[in-house]
């Protein structure tokens, strides 16, 4: 201000001067001294994005018959990114910060051809025909800033490439009827086949030919008798033995929860079994018990899930069917220890006008639903056939948003039918899914809409 004060005094100075003087006597003018300042400008800060949410693909994902996507929208239904991937990719989103809300929605779009092998003599390549296409559209709401989301394959577990090194005879003798019978080693079950009963406790034996394969020696037999006990051996059969067993060497399992099963309902039973160094999958493991849906031999308002404490991890599996819905429990990690089954979710459907609008009133404590609209054409399963199905999973009292699919998906895939799916399933979780886990907890009810 001083400066500013001077230099406009100086020139008022000058005027005074110019116009009172000859031309020929003018002064030469004196510049003002300019002070810098004491605090300069500092530069602009440099913002620099960061990652918002982290997709991992399990490598055991099979892409090679699909198509696959990710889209992420925020909570203000904008679309923010969408990238294509493959099995065992890592996708992160990155931003600046300001520009992503707190809350995101990410869409798994995959379009899938279904094939069937060509009749073969065995002298000639395997080839293949295209029988069907699917287009699986899931969208799930609720995501925050920074989470990792994990795509898992639906097709894990046992390893693909069991060598066989030798089989060996087992007979089982003495045995009060078979109602059922599960033998598998660490990699789960190995082939055999038995007859189940359907009345009495006479005492039987059981013969069958067991393949071992390589790094697979320890074996567990559970069975599940005419008299209802739940019994296992676990043995090791290094040199290949044929082996000769008596029943009354089987024991009872160490811990067991037995659940009460409603009248007029199906279900199914599969507790897995793993060593501290195994890892977790779907369908391994040492099988404990595994009871397919409509077992009409097992006749018995209870039914008891076992345990052993030789192992450190379980999977255990349950599915009860009944007219009306469906439940599912799935936990991995420690044995369960209790098991409830909800009551009637008394399911009502309030608006199907659109899947943007589908609502749904229920009596279930829910803490997330997921709602399953789809549309087939052609012959499903049989050929030619074309299925579009789009679910939605919105934590409740969260915003749901269902986000547009991209111009360029849908410019790539005409005959996807978005606007022709209708009503199909519900689902309710009843406990919250940790998705930054490879293998998530389930507990929930399922109601088909049509």
């Amino acid at each position: 201000m001083k400066v500013l004060k001077f230099a406009y005094l100086s020139f008022i100075i000058f005027s005074f001067f110019n116009c009172s003087k000859n031309e020929e006597t003018k002064e030469s003018i004196i510049q003002p001294e300019v002070i810098e300042s004491e605090n300069p400008v500092s530069s602009p800060e440099i913002i620099e994005e960061e990652v918002y949410l982290t997709v991992n693909i399990d490598a055991n994902k099979n892409t090679t018959d699909s198509e696959d996507w990710i889209i992420i929208h925020d909570d203000n239904n904008n679309l923010v990114d969408y990238k294509s991937y493959d099995s065992g990719d890592e996708l992160t989103f990155s931003a600046y910060p300001d520009s992503i809300t707190s809350s995101l929605s990410i869409t798994e779009f995959s379009q899938v051809i279904d094939y069937v092998n060509d009749l073969n003599d065995g002298t000639s390549p395997q080839t293949r025909s295209e029988i069907g296409k699917k287009y699986e559209i899931s969208t799930t709401n609720g995501l925050k800033k920074g989470d990792v989301f994990n795509i898992n394959s639906t097709v894990l577990n046992e390893p693909q490439n069991r060598t066989k090194i030798g089989d060996f005879n087992i007979t089982i003798k003495d045995i009060p009827q078979i109602k059922n019978l599960n033998i598998s080693t660490k990699n789960g079950v190995v082939p055999y086949g038995y007859s189940p009963s359907w009345e009495g406790n006479e005492l039987i034996d059981y013969t069958e030919t067991l393949i071992q394969n390589e790094g697979e020696q320890e074996y567990l037999i559970s069975i599940l008798d005419g008299n209802y006990a739940n019994k296992y051996f676990l043995f090791s059969n290094s040199e290949n033995q044929d082996l000769t067993i008596n029943y009354s060497e089987f024991k009872l399992f160490e811990s067991t929860l037995e659940v009460e099963i409603p009248i007029n309902s199906n279900y199914l039973i599969n507790i897995g079994g793993f060593d501290i160094d195994e890892s977790f999958n779907y369908f391994g493991g040492f099988k404990l018990l595994d009871i397919p849906l409509n077992s009409d031999n097992i006749n018995s308002n209870f039914i008891s899930l076992n345990y052993l404490s030789k192992f450190s991890n379980y999977r255990t599996r349950f599915i009860l069917e009944t007219s009306d819905y469906s439940y599912y429990k799935t936990q991995f990690g420690s044995r369960l220890d209790k098991l409830i089954i909800p009551k009637d979710p008394n399911f009502i459907i309030n608006n199907e006008s659109s899947f943007e609008n589908f609502r749904f009133s229920t009596t279930s404590d829910f803490t997330s639903s997921i709602y399953t609209w789809r549309h087939i054409e052609g012959n499903y399963p049989y050929g030619n056939y074309n299925i579009t199905t789009r679910s939605i999973e919105t934590p409740k009292n969260t915003k749901k948003i269902v986000g547009s699919i991209p111009l360029e998906i849908l410019e790539k895939y005409p005959d996807l039918n978005l606007d022709k799916i209708k009503p199909y399933k519900t689902f309710l979780n009843l406990q919250d899914i940790n998705y930054n886990e490879t293998y998530p907890s389930m507990d929930g009810i399922l109601i088909y809409n049509n």
